[in-house]
């Protein structure tokens, strides 16, 4: 019973419109991806640093509940049940973004490295991929590319092709010109 109120209260699906929950967590994005780009000014991160690492973990927090919670209910629906359903879950494109919305920011907590500490923000842009399972739009999309996914896959091919020999006629032309160039 408490699985089935969780399931209805995260799934967008599950309602004509979004539940409290669900809109709590777009505004937990949108807020995330704020303090992320606010983050990036030095004045800002020398004088705030702190309080925004602090609510960034806090956000981190919520997403892991969250994802937790959609993992638990996702393996007593049809789609996602029997021995193997939680796995076929945490494979799928939504389960993997939402995972990565959140597990860097709480793997590299107090991580002093600029590289890792740069490579984390870089991660945290994956939330702006959350939008996608709150958004018509985004599925309509996605529909559309898996049934196109074939003539996509043709039309990259054509253009890799279409490359591949302009850049080969491009040395073939210029060459001998430019040596040290074209190596």
């Amino acid at each position: 019973m408490a699985r089935r109120r969780v399931y209805r209260e995260l799934d967008p699906a599950a309602s004509p419109t979004l539940s409290v929950s669900n809109r709590v967590i777009v505004a937990l994005i949108s807020f995330s991806i704020g303090i992320s780009v606010i983050g990036t000014e030095p004045t800002i991160r020398d004088q705030w640093g702190r309080e925004l690492t602090l609510i960034d973990i806090a956000i981190a927090v919520v997403f892991a509940v969250e994802y937790v919670l959609r993992a638990w209910c996702a393996v007593k629906t049809q789609k996602y049940g029997g021995s193997s359903g939680l796995l076929r879950y945490v494979l799928t494109p939504m389960a993997v973004i939402d995972l990565i919305a959140f597990m860097p920011t709480l793997i590299t907590f107090g991580a002093t490295d600029v590289f890792l500490v740069r490579a984390v923000k870089f991660a945290q842009l994956m939330r702006l991929g959350k939008f996608g399972r709150y958004s018509y739009a985004f599925a309509t999309i996605a529909l559309a590319l898996r049934r196109c996914r074939g003539e996509l896959i043709a039309g990259a091919g054509l253009a890799l092709l279409i490359l591949i020999g302009a850049a080969t006629l491009l040395y073939l032309v210029e060459g001998e010109a430019q040596p040290e160039q074209f190596g």
